[in-house]
């Protein structure tokens, strides 16, 4: 009996701990929106050109948090180039793990190249934004996502690009 005993606490255990590993994915890296609605120039010698307006995110292991609201460009072998277009913005500020499954990101506009004023005058980099995102493994992609859209991590930018986004 005390056999009996000691390996169901054991399985469930262990089972425990299998089923907490499914969501404790790390944060860290580069996320981009899971599905990029790609563009093409209306000329005929750039149709084969693709870019995109999107929004990068970007985790570090020290708790910062970046995100680029920019333009990326397919150069091929699965590679993204980051481009500033007339509208380029950049927000800075931590983030957090409330849970296995729920990050908390506060950040704030610290850059943009046009400058947008509310109704009421103030400027939109005064203040801070807080937003929930969930963690979500589905088979071996981890997913994160808002209401509003889904990210996936992803590497798979120039060097030009990762230079970029390292000085910010």
């Amino acid at each position: 009996m005390k056999k009996v005993i000691k390996y169901t606490v054991l399985f469930v255990f262990f089972s425990g701990c299998f089923f907490n590993a499914n969501y404790s994915a790390t944060i860290d890296g580069v996320w981009i929106p899971e599905k990029i609605v790609w563009d093409s120039p209306e000329i005929e010698e750039l149709e084969d050109t693709k870019y995109a307006g999107i929004i990068i995110m970007h985790f570090l292991n020290d708790g910062t948090f970046k995100m680029y609201k920019c333009l990326v460009y397919y150069v091929g072998n699965g590679l993204l180039n980051i481009s500033v277009p007339e509208d380029f913005a950049i927000y800075k500020g931590k983030w957090k793990k409330e849970n296995d499954k729920e990050i908390v990101i506060t950040y704030k506009e610290i850059f943009r190249t046009i400058e947008v004023e509310r109704m009421d005058g103030k400027k939109t980099s005064s203040e801070n934004i807080t937003e929930l995102f969930f963690l979500e493994r589905h088979n071996d992609i981890v997913k994160l996502s808002n209401d509003k859209i889904v990210f996936i991590r992803s590497n798979q930018f120039t060097e030009k690009s990762k230079t970029f986004m390292s000085r910010w």
